[in-house]
């Protein structure tokens, strides 16, 4: 004689399979695609990081050699202001000096 298999039984079986299905499907893509995404996804975080870091530097770099520049350029106008402010001195003692 057959055995029936009751609707509460089946249905419970369709769902484990169903449940088991579901968890083998996202284990198997987690496996074959997950791995492939993180390395793009992490190798492209790590060149814009790079590339901000390149940049940062570039500007700091440009921006040190301004400042040398104008730096240069104001102590080149000190000494000519001085070398003026001499000038001016030595003419005024000498004619203080003469008779």
């Amino acid at each position: 004689m057959k055995k029936k298999i009751s609707i509460r039984v089946k249905f419970t079986l369709i769902f484990a399979f169903i449940l088991g299905l579901a968890i083998f499907l996202s284990v198997l893509c987690s496996n074959l695609f997950l791995e492939k995404y993180y390395v793009v996804n992490r190798s492209q975080t790590m060149v814009t990081a790079y590339d901000n870091i390149r940049q940062k530097l570039s500007l700091a770099s440009q921006n040190e050699k301004k400042e040398e520049t104008d730096e240069n350029a104001e102590n080149a106008e000190n000494a000519e202001n001085a070398e003026k402010t001499d000038t001016i001195h030595k003419g005024r003692r000498q004619e203080a000096q003469a008779p």
